[in-house]
């Protein structure tokens, strides 16, 4: 009779950790011909390093059946050169379409040089009155509820900022959800301003997520220069501390960017102003339009501009 004998002490939250480890930095993404993606271990596929311009990609042929497959026929996948191989040229995969310090985060290794970049996940409430429309916008954008959007020192992405908009849409604005703007609210109408109200609520949100990701880094820009002048590039420290130099840059010129527009919003066309326009009508903002269309009107009348006609 065979008997295993385990020892319960294995059992503890170092080891579930470093199991854990092991199992996420050796999985790979596998996308099918649907385009759908699957996460999992495969042997030997995990053997190629990464690399950004990755010279092979994994890709699932039993794309029907899913990657662990069904109806009684195995998954299968296949490692696709993406160029031309030299002889001896080393394969290479792209483990992740992240951050250099997402990285390293599940992978271990810190791929240089580190840009100024950072990722943020921005959700849709789900207590939204609006929650399904949005959903429904987004899905034609190829966007989920909940996005993860990456942030450099250049201004904020388009889709990024459709996105808050999108997410503030309420009130009054909330018409650009019904139907008959379906097909047009997220390539023309929330790509640019909304109102006002919309605008700022948006950018606050940006703002304000940027600060306080700021407020969690540890240390100081200083500091963590003189680290990575300091220490060796192979050390713990030193990855940290270019990671959190890249990651910090790329925030506070979100939150410039974002303050920035907050002191703009008076200046900016919102969706009223662009719609009018497109009629060829102008918007009555002033004391002067308003005096301009009464002198206007009492001429076409016939009347005297000193008539004690009443506006």
């Amino acid at each position: 009779m065979f008997v295993l004998h385990t020892s319960y002490s294995v059992f503890s939250f170092e080891s579930y950790c470093r199991a854990l480890g092991l199992a996420y930095s050796r999985c790979l993404t596998v996308s099918d011909a649907d385009g759908y993606t699957s996460v999992a271990l495969i042997p030997f596929f995990d053997l190629p390093n990464h690399d950004d311009d990755a010279s092979a990609d994994v890709e699932s042929v039993a794309a029907k059946q899913g990657l662990f497959g069904s109806g009684g026929e195995p998954a299968c996948v296949q490692l696709v050169a993406t160029r031309d191989l030299n002889q001896g040229e080393d394969v290479s995969l792209t483990y992740s379409l992240a951050t250099r310090g997402e990285l390293m985060l599940d992978y271990g290794f810190l791929q240089e040089p580190v840009p100024a970049e950072s990722s943020l996940t921005f959700a849709i409430d789900e207590e939204d009155m609006n929650y399904d429309d949005k959903c429904d916008v987004l899905e034609e954008a190829g966007l989920l509820a909940e996005s993860t959007f990456i942030i450099d020192e250049t201004e904020p992405a388009p889709e990024f900022l459709a996105f808050l908009r999108l997410k503030h849409l309420k009130g009054a604005d909330a018409f650009l959800l019904e139907a008959i703007f379906r097909n047009s609210v997220w390539e023309e109408h929330v790509a640019q301003p909304v109102s006002e109200e919309n605008e700022r609520a948006a950018n606050t949100e940006g703002l304000e997520r940027c600060n306080t990701v700021v407020s969690q880094l540890r240390g100081t820009v200083q500091g963590d220069l003189a680290v990575l002048a300091e220490a060796p590039k192979e050390s713990y420290a030193y990855r940290f501390a270019a990671v959190r130099y890249a990651e910090r840059r790329s925030l506070q010129a979100a939150c410039r960017y974002f303050q920035a527009r907050l002191g703009t919003l008076g200046g900016l066309e919102y969706y009223q102003e662009r719609r009018l326009r497109s009629l060829n009508l102008t918007p009555v903002e002033s004391e002067e339009d308003i005096e301009a269309l009464r002198v206007e009107s009492m001429r076409s009348a016939g009347r005297s501009l000193e008539s004690n006609y009443e506006w």
